[in-house]
């Protein structure tokens, strides 16, 4: 019995090394990678408030959030006037 609790124990702990393990990515779902990301669109003062909280909601999808790194600066503004008008 002991040895059988022994074991699941350390299963539980290597299963939970590696979740902690897996945060590494660099445009990830990690808090920094969305701040940058939020902080680039502060750079865009003249959107609305409604489409800078349905950008911000879309930015914390870890696709969406590469491709704005990415965008050029006329892209990025295209892509946050089509987050205004609804994804399709």
């Amino acid at each position: 019995m002991t040895e059988a609790i022994r074991g699941f124990t350390d299963m539980r702990n290597r299963r939970g090394k590696r979740s902690i393990d897996t945060g590494d990515a660099t445009v990830g779902g990690d808090t920094e990678s969305v701040t940058e990301a939020i902080t680039l669109l502060n750079q865009y003062t003249d959107v609305d408030h409604v489409t800078y909280c349905k950008v911000v909601q879309e930015l914390h999808n870890f696709k969406s959030r590469a491709a704005f790194f990415a965008m050029t600066v006329d892209r990025r503004r295209a892509w946050i006037e089509f987050i205004r008008g609804g994804l399709q």
